[in-house]
Order: C-alpha cells, then sequence, then structure tokens
C-alpha cells in the first residue's frame, strides 16, 4: 500500500509539473514570438503526450514490476533534465526559431507521455485512482502556475518544476538506494529550491530573449532601439512579462512594454503641475490624447476616466489641464507598481496626487 501511494504521489507531481510547464511555456512563447504561437503549445503538449504514449506502447516492451520501475525512475529523470535543457538553451542560446524552440518545447511532454503509459499499464487494476491523482496534480498545476509566475518568474518558475520532479525521482527510488545518499539529494534539491524562493527576482539564466518580430514595438521605438535601450527592471505574471525600458539617447521618457509589445510612456516629471517644463509639455501637446482638452472648459474638467493608463501618459495629461478626478483602470498590475515604485523619476503620478485613483481592474468591467 505504501508503494501505491508513492506512485500516486509521484504522478500527482509530474502531472502538476506538466500543466504548470505547459502554462508557463505559453507565456514564454508571447515573449520570443507574437500572442498567436503561444496556442500551438497547447497543441504541442496533448502532441507529445500522445507520442510518448505510442513509443512506450510499441518500444517499451516491460513485464516485471521492477522493470517498469526502472523504466518510470529513468524517463522521469530526462523529464526534469529536458526541462534544464530547454530553459538553458532559450536563453544562453537566445533560441528564437521557432522551429528549434518547438523541438526543444516538446520533449518533456514526450517523456511525460512515456510515464503515464507505464504507470496505467502496471497499475491498470488502480486506474481511477491514478486518474484522480492525475486530475489533482492537473488541478495544482493550473493554480500553481499563477502563484510560480508572480513569484518566481518563468525562468526561475522551469527551473523549481525540474528540481521538483527530480524530488519525485528521489521518492519513486525509496528503498532502492541507501538512505544516508537519499537524505543526502533529498537536502540537496531541498536547498536549491529554498535558493530561488530566496532569490525569487533574481534570474539565475538571464533573461528571456525578445524575438524580433514586427509586432514587437520593443525594436521600433527608436531607430537603433537595440543598441540604446536597456531592461531596467522585468516581473513576471500570468498577464507577461512587463519590461521598464531606459534608453540611452535621452532620459526624459521611460518606456513600459508587456512581452516586448503595447509600448507605453513613462514621462520625466518635476511633480509641479502648473510648471512641468517646455520639454514635457512639447512631448505631451504633440499626442493625440491632448486634443480634446483644447475645447473644453473649466466646468467641463470635473472628471476624467482613463482605460488602460499603463505608464500613466494620460493621466499626467489630465493633471497638467486641471482635471479634478481622475480614475484610471489598469489590468496589468505590474506596470502600476513599476508606476508607483519610480515616483521619483514620473512625480510621483500614481502615488503623491490625491485626485488620482487608480484601480486595477479589467476596463469594460470595470465601466
Amino acid at each position: 500500500m505504501v508503494k501505491l501511494k508513492a506512485v500516486y504521489l509521484n504522478l500527482l507531481i509530474i502531472s502538476a509539473s506538466v500543466v504548470c510547464f505547459e502554462i508557463i511555456s505559453t507565456r514564454i512563447s508571447s515573449v520570443i514570438f507574437v500572442n498567436n504561437y503561444a496556442f500551438i503549445i497547447l497543441s504541442l503538449a496533448i502532441l507529445g503526450l500522445g507520442l510518448g504514449g505510442i513509443f512506450s506502447h510499441y518500444n517499451i516492451q516491460t513485464g516485471q514490476v521492477a522493470e517498469i520501475n526502472k523504466v518510470v525512475i529513468k524517463t522521469m529523470f530526462f523529464v526534469a533534465i529536458s526541462l534544464i535543457v530547454f530553459i538553458v538553451a532559450i536563453i544562453l542560446l537566445k533560441i528564437t526559431n521557432p522551429f528549434i524552440y518547438f523541438f526543444l518545447l516538446i520533449l518533456p511532454f514526450l517523456f511525460a507521455g512515456v510515464v503515464y503509459s507505464q504507470l496505467y499499464k502496471l497499475f491498470a487494476e488502480h486506474s481511477f485512482l491514478l486518474y484522480a491523482s492525475d486530475l489533482t496534480g492537473a488541478a495544482i498545476g493550473s493554480i500553481g502556475s499563477i502563484f510560480i509566475l508572480d513569484y518566481l518568474g518563468a525562468s526561475n518558475g522551469v527551473l523549481f518544476l525540474s528540481i521538483l520532479i527530480f524530488c519525485a525521482v528521489l521518492i519513486i527510488m525509496y528503498g532502492r538506494i541507501k538512505k544516508r545518499r537519499l537524505i543526502g539529494s533529498f537536502l540537496v534539491l531541498i536547498l536549491l529550491i529554498v535558493l530561488l524562493i530566496i532569490n525569487a527576482d533574481f534570474d539565475f539564466l538571464g533573461r528571456i530573449p525578445i524575438g524580433d518580430f514586427p509586432e514587437k514595438d520593443f525594436y521600433y521605438v527608436y531607430p537603433d532601439a537595440v543598441n540604446i535601450s536597456k531592461i531596467e527592471e522585468s516581473r513576471w505574471s500570468v498577464h507577461g512579462r512587463s519590461d521598464l525600458v531606459e534608453y540611452t539617447n535621452q532620459d526624459a521618457v521611460k518606456q513600459l512594454f508587456i512581452d516586448g509589445s503595447a509600448g507605453s510612456q513613462m514621462y520625466s516629471f518635476n511633480g509641479n503641475v502648473n510648471n512641468p517644463g517646455e520639454l514635457l509639455g512639447n512631448l505631451l501637446i504633440r499626442h493625440s490624447t491632448a486634443i480634446p482638452f483644447l475645447f473644453l472648459t473649466g466646468s467641463e474638467k470635473n472628471s476624467m476616466l482613463v482605460i488602460g493608463p499603463g505608464g500613466g501618459k494620460e493621466v499626467l495629461i489630465g493633471l497638467i489641464e486641471g482635471v479634478q478626478n481622475i480614475t484610471g483602470v489598469e489590468v496589468n498590475p505590474d506596470f502600476v507598481s513599476i508606476v508607483k515604485k519610480y515616483s521619483s523619476f514620473n512625480g510621483g503620478i500614481y502615488t503623491d496626487f490625491p485626485n488620482v485613483d487608480i484601480q486595477v481592474a479589467e476596463g469594460r468591467h470595470f465601466v
């Protein structure tokens, strides 16, 4: 019975890790490619799991419990290794070729398919409990991906999943290796998890590259944006990767991007709405957002709603134009957090003005 419990626990861990990786990889794909590529992940996950099951059925002939256990242990080890190979290759080799990327991506699902096939083959009479463990793990992985992305980010999150699967390998190896070696291995893995959690804001492998696609505003803000841009800060969430970018050719504007797209300006502001400075005034007056204010009287500037304020350009225009109450509704909490953090640069437009109310919500739902 103890062995069966270990099997259920292992299947739960592998299912949680696979589903979690599937979700995290969609966010990684959105950074490297365009959003449409992210939907391919769902098909590749199903294809990989199916191919793994087919390969297992026709090429792995096992009859004894001990033989199947060896196959499961080896294959789970390969699942963890393939996760590490995937994220290391993507970041360190800066792979943005879709064919190489998707080949590396499908490998963890393929190996996981072999694990599923072997476990259901070995414990067919307990398939209902295996399926319950599988579904429970998938549910945990779906919810867990939110917390992993928010706290660890994508690259550290993939490393965390690989360590988790290594832990599952040790669980199924209980009784096969010396107890001292087993405990030592567990302590090393736990130490690695602790290091990841403590250094959650630090990308150990570096940043995931932004693919050079026409939809990526990151490359088209300035003619030489690649050479003059510097990502000052990155934050991950289920919304994607939010980057704050500064430029060496000027210090008046920083840009906020989500997955390298949808650029939003954050202006350098002294906090004085009556005297914002000639440069800022000239920059803002050139935007079409400022045109309606030319035709409004003082009594018509009592309130203003901004859906998706991003870096706060429209909010800043409203402040300078004398709007009495400004409400901004931003769906991405990371944008709001970054703008608040850099209040010394932007004049505290989200923090220091009592007539500005920034809500984290979806705009249409808010309205």
